[in-house]
């Protein structure tokens, strides 16, 4: 009986606890995290404009969530090299901390259309593009 109490105890204590609270999820991407290591499936939690957390994030609520399944999740400045170049810290990578600079794109679809001529022009198959984990573009 004792066992039994205490196993239930204890499990409870495992659930219990509360969700954290963040400004933006964007959930189930592909995660390329501008490193150069292979890409992983998950999420990435924003709040106050900076990553804090990477990964499945079953514990975590927001303000606001993007679902990017099929979709693929990656920093701003694609990797690390450009932001270093421009000495931008922390940009370009998906470490904690970091700016939440995020593209959510569909790889299948994603081409430039920018030229000499004309370079305004979007790139078709960007879906959102958040900045400092503010939205500025939503398809």
């Amino acid at each position: 009986m004792t066992i039994v109490l205490c196993l239930a105890l204890a499990a409870g204590s495992l659930t219990s606890h509360a969700a954290e609270r963040v400004d933006l999820i964007v959930r189930n991407g592909t995660i390329y995290d501008g490193s150069g290591n292979p890409p992983v499936s998950g999420g990435v939690a924003v709040r106050d404009g900076k990553v804090v957390a990477i990964g499945a994030l079953p514990d975590f609520t927001a303000a606001r969530e993007v679902d990017a399944k099929g979709l693929a999740i990656a920093p701003g400045f694609l990797t690390r090299l450009p932001a270093e170049n421009f000495k931008l810290r922390q940009r370009g990578c998906f470490d904690t901390g970091c700016y939440a600079d995020i593209v959510v794109f569909d790889p299948k679809t994603i081409a430039d259309h920018a030229t000499f001529e004309q370079p305004h022009q979007y790139a078709t198959g960007v879906v959102h593009v958040f900045v400092n984990g503010v939205q500025v573009l939503k398809k």
